[in-house]
């Protein structure tokens, strides 16, 4: 994960890129069925079948506008309240993620990026921004594992462990 994914208050994605794809997709799928769906209404709107299309169309257009909003609010940073050293939390932060057999992808002083490699095809991802007095987390489903499902629907289990771990060393 790059620095420029990482801003003040979430984790973003530009528009069009692979992981706005990755994280993204079942969303724009779901936005893309539900127009092509009520474009079909607005091209023969005297059919028998028009209002099929439109019944159909509008509900899929909707759930996908929704599930877009709630994978945007899901990329806002969650705050935790750091009670030691930063230093300090930085070296255990770093031992729970070997513990656990988490990559360190990205660690500098403003932030530190770790994923499980577990799985195959899923890979939880955890976020973690330095603050003077704070700590702010995100956890997602890791863009390079082509898995938009996951970033929607995943339980995340293994990512919720390591994190309630690493909230109780704070």
């Amino acid at each position: 994960m790059l620095k420029e994914q990482i801003k003040s208050t979430k984790v973003y994605y530009k528009i069009g890129s692979h992981e706005w794809l990755t994280y993204f997709g079942l969303p724009i799928a779901l936005i893309f069925q539900g127009i092509f769906g009520c474009s079909f209404y607005l091209r023969d709107t005297t059919s028998i079948k028009a209002d099929n299309f439109l019944r159909v169309g509008i509900p899929v257009l909707i759930v996908g506008i929704l599930t877009y909003w709630w994978q945007s609010k899901r990329l806002n940073f969650k705050k935790l309240s750091l009670n030691q050293d930063l230093e300090e939390f930085k070296r255990l932060a770093r031992e729970i993620f070997i513990e656990y057999n988490w990559q360190i992808e990205n660690d500098n002083k403003n932030f530190m990026v770790a994923s499980s490699q577990k799985k195959l095809f899923s890979s939880d991802m955890i976020v973690l921004k330095f603050g003077k007095k704070e700590i702010q987390w995100n956890l997602l489903e890791h863009p390079w594992t082509h898995n938009s499902g996951a970033a929607l629907l995943g339980l995340k289990l293994e990512g919720k462990k390591v994190l309630k771990k690493i909230k109780s060393i704070a």
